[in-house]
């Protein structure tokens, strides 16, 4: 699990016109660890994107916020341990992403690795 504060961009900033709903573990973008300035994917002349996309689950957040203010929020690395998640570390910033789109950005606070399920 990792603890991050993120901020959703307002549309006005091209972000989402709603706010995702944090709590209920539904809510599965990607995030890209990168400055946490980044506004547009990088794409290559062949209309590839070759950024690492990682996917996340939001698992915990409040259910009250508003666009453009941050909130402290639980994310699960869904693909842990086949994908490692190696850059996800206290500290690393990343943007939010649906699709190409950055809707918006973060910070790692916190990382603990899931325990092993004893059979």
């Amino acid at each position: 699990m990792v603890i991050a504060e993120v901020t959703f961009l307002r549309p006005e900033d091209g972000g989402r016109k709603s706010t995702p709903t944090l709590n209920v573990g539904r809510y599965m973008p990607h995030i890209v660890v990168q400055s946490s300035e980044v506004r547009e994917a990088i794409v290559d002349n062949d209309r590839v994107c070759r950024e690492l996309y990682q996917g996340v689950r939001f698992m915990h957040g409040p259910t009250d916020y508003r666009l453009g203010e941050a909130v402290r929020v639980e994310l699960d690395l869904m693909y842990f341990p086949d994908h490692g998640y190696d850059n996800v570390i206290p500290g690393a910033t990343f943007t939010i992403r649906e699709g190409w789109t950055i809707v918006g950005f973060g910070r790692v606070q916190s990382r603990s690795e899931p325990t092993p399920n004893s059979a």
